[in-house]
């Protein structure tokens, strides 16, 4: 009898996935060369401690603008003024970087792929300037008290900005009297409880009173609301914008302070946080 050796030889189980993608690959990181130029993979930043994620918000930022100023040699250079405004806004909010590079990969992808055409990525980046920055305040939250003298003969003035949110009280005070004219009552801030009839004055609300302080809420839209101040008020900021005030009268000429023993009387304001 004559033996046969048969030698059987085992194939991988992957040797039917060889040139496709393992599921465990690990991510794309940085630059990643395409077939028309390079695009750059921002990290995972949601698995980064803070003070790495923090590093690598300017690493990320440093790497996505190169290529926008034309340094990668790769033909994309973005328009240096849309690049400046870029910069100076996550300059001031570095975090934004996060969504910004993650939609800059998407329009990297679709214009250094195959067939890709960059003119979207141009137009993507006009558009992303205002998305990032829509509804953000363009001043600093009131979160300090600012203090003044009330100009009895100025119209609105005594400027307080404000973000969305704010709580403000607004306080004037209580013993410092002024008249509207020659021979007239003296009053103080909380205006003339006999006068009613607002009827022609800058504030014309039923709860308004002749001589009170008023305030004048300007949305940076240009709304414009005008309430009663008095002696003190907390006010909520429906939005941003800017608070003026003056006192509600329609002939300022003729104001003026009380004066006892020499000294004038000067009604303080006061715009401070309200506390929670």
């Amino acid at each position: 009898m004559i033996a046969v050796a048969v030698v059987l030889v085992a194939a991988p189980a992957e040797a039917g996935k060889r040139g496709k993608k393992s599921k465990n690959a690990a991510p794309k990181i940085g630059w990643v060369e395409y077939a028309q130029g390079s695009c750059y993979h921002p990290p995972d930043f949601s698995t980064m401690p803070s003070g790495p994620k923090r590093m690598a918000w300017q690493d990320v930022r440093n790497n996505v603008m190169s290529q926008w100023r034309g340094e990668r040699g790769d033909g994309i250079d973005f328009d240096s003024k849309v690049i400046e405004a870029f910069e100076t806004i996550l300059l001031g909010v570095p975090d934004r970087i996060e969504s910004v590079a993650k939609e800059n990969l998407e329009q990297c992808l679709a214009a250094m792929e195959e067939g890709g055409n960059p003119s979207q990525w141009s137009k993507w980046m006009s558009s992303m300037q205002g998305d990032i920055t829509e509804g953000d305040c363009p001043h600093s939250p009131l979160d300090q008290t600012l203090q003044y003298y009330l100009e009895i003969r100025s119209d609105w003035d005594l400027t307080a900005r404000v973000c969305k949110g704010d709580r403000i009280v607004i306080d004037a005070t209580e013993n410092d009297y002024y008249r509207l004219e020659r021979d007239g009552k003296w009053i103080n801030a909380g205006g003339d409880p006999d006068g009613s009839d607002v009827e022609g004055y800058p504030c014309t609300r039923a709860d308004c009173l002749r001589g009170q302080l008023i305030m004048r809420f300007r949305t940076d839209k240009g709304i414009n609301e005008i309430s009663p101040v008095g002696l003190e008020k907390t006010f909520l900021a429906p939005d941003h914008g800017t608070i003026t005030l003056m006192i509600n009268d329609r002939e300022l000429v003729d104001n003026e302070y009380k004066v006892v023993s020499g000294i004038e009387h000067h009604t303080g304001i006061m715009y401070k946080p309200a506390e929670d």
